[in-house]
């Protein structure tokens, strides 16, 4: 089978409706803003946790979590660290979140479970999970 290589191609010119566009090959790690190694992304791993380990808003964890994969793999034990549970309806997500992946299971260490008793329908879904958090140091159940 014969080898194909792409180094030194050249762009190539296609028309389209009178504009020119030029299509180039992407690097491998780039991505459409720019290479991936590039920023933030630069660091190693240690230094972006320690970063991370200053972020106090949940939300802001959450965005950067969102961002890349790289970044979901550092945030993510820090998102499942500590939960609080307020209705069924949010126990019934965070199972199937947690039936997801189920290494995050083992990232839960603080775990507050209130909810009125009126809002009570889908608490019990993480009955099976609770076995499973290796981690659990704090469990609070408040109906």
């Amino acid at each position: 089978m014969p080898s194909i290589s792409f180094a030194g191609a050249k762009k190539r010119k296609t028309r389209h409706s009178g504009f020119t566009f030029t299509k180039a090959r992407q690097e491998p790690g780039a991505t459409m803003l720019g290479p991936a190694e590039n920023g933030l992304l630069r660091l190693v791993d240690e230094l972006l946790l320690n970063i991370i380990d200053h972020i106090d808003n949940q939300d802001a964890l959450c965005s950067l979590s969102a961002t890349c994969t790289r970044f979901q793999g550092l945030v993510e034990p820090y998102i499942w660290r500590k939960l609080e549970v307020l209705t069924g309806d949010h126990a019934r997500n965070i199972a199937t979140a947690l039936d997801k992946r189920d290494d995050r299971t083992d990232y839960i260490q603080d775990l507050a479970i209130r909810y009125n008793d009126t809002y009570r329908d889908g608490v019990e879904e993480l009955n099976h999970f609770l076995s499973l958090m290796s981690k659990l140091r704090h469990l609070h159940i408040e109906s």
